[in-house]
């Protein structure tokens, strides 16, 4: 058999294969997901065990968040230059060794912090190779569609989390959190060795380093200033000192990437309307379903008195409306346009948010299920 012939064969164990791909870089994406919110439910824990005060308690939520989202980027990038399955592999076991080590190791609220942080160095290389994997796998005929299921999944990974976490810490502890990713990595790595095939750049374009530097620096400023301003006050100098720095740096990024030759986000992407709203829909669905799960899971301990699983089983009706909506966006997106289907997804989310603004404590849990559908509907 010569190289052409090789090749396609390869080719075509891929595509026999692809929904078995597809599954594997659901679970390694819903690993992502779901250590963004599982400590939520075990922070009581973590304040009595290691002493942590509120500033500590935040930080280990926040710390994830912060790496995370401020080496998305550059992590995708890498995975494009040097190979998408590596980038994988290696991103997962950077969650689980930080996992395992944290749940064997960790003393004190530093431990925590630090380890959170590089889990979510991990993460920021998992998630862009899933996606860019999905991409390359399915025909384009199939990639919307395949597409879908991965958002559904990124989404249910949220809810899959406090589900987790709530039975973990009600059953074992706070180290049970951690120790928990430690198996499911496991099996991904395993099966992404066997099943996923490698990928890259096909254009061997060179690392644009300048603009890595000014993105991490940009995006780490933004989500420093966000996650410090209820501390520091929105108006105290550090907040504006740390945001203005971002904005700086984001327009320096959007100058550098418009002149360099090779740029790592091409500006002109923004031109396209489609692209941006759909980024912008993307962004505050993920702001609506993580920013509403912390302040619920808190109402359904605090408030109501639930233990940890019984609040996050209360949020079921999230995933409900929102997966079978996102595996099948294609079909909508096909049928109705893609501005009506953003358009309305967007309207369902408003609706839902005004429902919960009529949510007392003593408000019948039918109401507040519906709300969670709408949102979740809306999100998909």
């Amino acid at each position: 058999m010569n190289p052409k012939e090789e090749e396609t064969a390869g080719l075509d164990k891929v595509y026999e294969r692809r929904w078995v791909i597809l599954a594997v870089m659901s679970l390694s994406l819903v690993i992502v997901i779901l250590n963004n919110v599982t400590l939520n439910v075990a922070l009581p824990e973590l304040s009595k065990d290691l002493k942590a005060d509120n500033t500590d308690l935040q930080w280990m939520m926040d710390s994830y968040a912060l790496i995370f989202g401020g080496t998305l980027l550059v992590m995708g990038a890498l995975g494009d230059r040097f190979g998408r399955k590596p980038a994988l592999q290696l991103g997962l076991i950077i969650v689980a060794v930080a996992s395992g080590a944290t749940a064997m190791y960790a003393t004190t609220s530093e431990h925590v912090i630090f380890a959170r942080a590089v889990m979510g160095l991990g993460a920021a290389l998992v998630m862009p190779a899933t996606l860019s994997v999905v991409v390359v796998v399915f025909p384009v005929e199939e990639r919307g569609k395949a597409v879908g299921i991965w958002a559904a999944m990124a989404g249910a990974g949220a809810p899959i989390g406090l589900f987790v976490g709530g039975w973990a810490v009600e059953n074992h502890g706070w180290e049970m959190v951690f120790w928990i990713n430690v198996p499911v990595i496991l099996l991904a790595l395993v099966l992404g060795l066997f099943l996923v095939p490698n990928s890259r750049d096909k254009q061997q374009r060179p690392l644009d380093a300048i603009g890595s530097l000014l993105s991490i620096g940009a995006l780490v400023s933004i989500l420093y200033a966000i996650i410090e301003a209820p501390n520091a006050g929105w108006t105290s100098p550090e907040t504006l000192g740390v945001a203005a720095l971002g904005i700086v740096l984001t327009v320096a990024f959007i100058r550098w990437e418009r002149s360099t030759e090779y740029p790592m986000l091409p500006i002109v992407l923004f031109r396209k309307m489609g692209f941006t709203m759909g980024l912008v829909a993307i962004s505050l669905a993920f702001f609506v379903m993580f920013s509403f799960m912390f302040t619920q899971m808190l109402h359904f301990q605090l408030v109501r008195g639930h233990s940890a699983l019984e609040a996050a089983i209360r949020f079921l009706p999230l995933p409900l409306g929102l997966m079978p909506a996102a595996a099948n966006s294609d079909k909508f997106v096909a049928k109705f346009g893609s501005n009506n289907v953003v358009a309305t997804g967007l309207t369902l989310i408003t609706a839902g948010m005004l429902l919960f603004t009529t949510v007392e404590i003593d408000t019948d849990y039918v109401r507040i299920a519906l709300t969670f559908f709408l949102l979740g509907l809306g999100m998909g």
